[in-house]
């Protein structure tokens, strides 16, 4: 069976136009259909799915959120691209509107999710930036951005290419944090496991931490956060590492859990 190819640069520019698709929002609110929320942040078309890069600067909170803008009216996991809103309340919003989308050959088959957080007086994501190449074979990079004036984020430096021996280029999601005056990351990574010695699945969920070198924006791998999940589904989605006083909390969205009913 041929493999598919990968979609060509040029065609999925086609696809964004910003000013477009924030006229396309602007043109359907309010909203009138009863099954939108009206008290959670929605977009009057397309699919929405994971919040990114929330954080507050200068009396503003910043919410962004995967979408896909285009087409309309298709709840497709596809185009996947960054919506963005403000608000100083959590009760006024101001209109939804593209914010980071597939533009080069980095991101070309779409901007996952990522974090965000404030430096210098300006909002910046970190988001993993996937492309496929003609014979569909994925790569990723870790990448900044900064947001503008107008909404959109500029694409900015790369800070991890590729994904680490033993694991499948199913390798997303960065989100800082920081320790003892430095940056961390956890990422969402997916093991090749030493299936079948220890594992009922080829590949396993993990997530993995990275640390800042002396140099600034040059990091490292630490490894593996250790636990007792070693088969507990094949990826490990948008990790979060918290600390509450002296117990961290690893907040993972785990695939491949078989379904407990309504647990």
């Amino acid at each position: 069976m041929a493999k598919k190819s990968g979609e060509k640069l040029e065609e999925i520019k086609l696809r964004f136009n910003k000013q477009a698709v924030d006229e396309n929002v602007r043109k359907a609110m309010p909203f009138t259909d009863k099954w939108h929320n009206n008290f959670h942040v929605d977009a009057p078309f397309s699919l929405i799915s994971d919040p990114n890069g929330l954080c507050y600067c200068d009396g503003v909170y910043h919410i962004f959120c995967q979408w896909n803008p285009v087409p309309q009216n298709k709840n497709w996991h596809k185009n996947k691209s960054w919506m963005h809103v403000k608000t100083r309340d959590f009760v006024n919003y101001s209109y939804p509107e593209l914010s980071l989308w597939p533009g080069d050959e980095y991101d070309k088959d779409g901007c996952h999710s990522g974090c965000g957080f404030v430096e210098d007086g300006k909002v910046r994501v970190f988001y993993t930036a996937n492309c496929r190449d003609e014979n569909y074979i994925r790569s990723v990079v870790q990448r900044y951005g900064t947001l503008q004036e107008d909404g959109s984020v500029t694409k900015e430096e790369i800070i991890v290419r590729g994904n680490p021996e033993g694991y499948t280029a199913h390798f997303r999601d960065p989100n800082f944090f920081y320790r003892r005056g430095k940056r961390y990351f956890a990422m969402a990574a997916q093991r090749m496991s030493d299936y079948p010695a220890k594992s009922s699945r080829p590949t396993n969920g993990a997530t993995l931490i990275y640390r800042e070198t002396d140099k600034k924006n040059e990091f490292e791998l630490l490894g593996e956060v250790k636990t007792d999940y070693y088969d507990f589904g094949y990826m490990w989605e948008c990790p979060n590492l918290l600390r509450f006083g002296d117990t961290d909390v690893l907040i993972v969205c785990p695939q491949g859990v078989p379904h407990q009913e309504f647990k």
